[in-house]
């Protein structure tokens, strides 16, 4: 587990004590029902995700090409659903909550203490841009989601490191 860990964060030091072990609302022994290989799995997926992501933002905007804009928009609806399905998982598995969304499950695992409340707005604002990509697609702005996506990216890197922390927790 260990260099699974060290693997996909570069920082085996990551595992240590938290304000987490003194949050009322989660029920320690919830954690036991977390699915370590969904997780792992999801976080693999996640970091593909992002290093391919990384790949297209290296050009410019006015660079890209429309099948490059194209494969952003599906990348970003991979990283969101993965990152989301980490959030909808434990919030089953530790508190027993069913989100109705993916934007709530992001605002409402940051409201346990798992990270940071801004960084479940910004999850939460990819949620809802992940939402226009799958369902509105004819009212996409290429610029928009290129832009999005630039700014946040490294917020999906914060958030894996808060997830690993959060169960790895001894």
């Amino acid at each position: 587990m260990q260099n699974f860990l060290s693997h996909i964060c570069g920082r085996p030091d990551i595992i240590t004590t938290s304000d987490l072990l003194h949050n009322e609302t989660y029920s320690y022994q919830m954690k036991d029902q977390i699915e370590i290989d969904v997780i792992e799995s999801r976080i693999r997926n996640i970091n593909d995700s992002i290093d391919e992501i990384e790949k297209i933002l290296e050009k410019e905007f006015a660079e890209q090409t429309q099948t490059s804009l194209y494969a952003l928009r599906y990348l970003l609806i991979q990283l969101v659903e993965s990152s989301a399905g980490i959030c909808i998982h434990l919030m089953k598995k530790c508190f027993r909550e069913k989100p109705t969304g993916y934007p709530d499950c992001f605002v409402r695992l940051s409201k346990k203490g798992i990270f940071p409340e801004d960084l479940g707005q910004k999850l939460a604002s990819a949620g809802r841009l992940r939402n226009v990509l799958v369902h509105r697609y004819w009212t996409i702005d290429d610029t928009l989601v290129y832009n999005s996506t630039k700014d946040g990216i490294s917020d999906f890197r914060a958030y894996i490191e808060h997830i690993i922390e959060f169960i790895w927790v001894e």
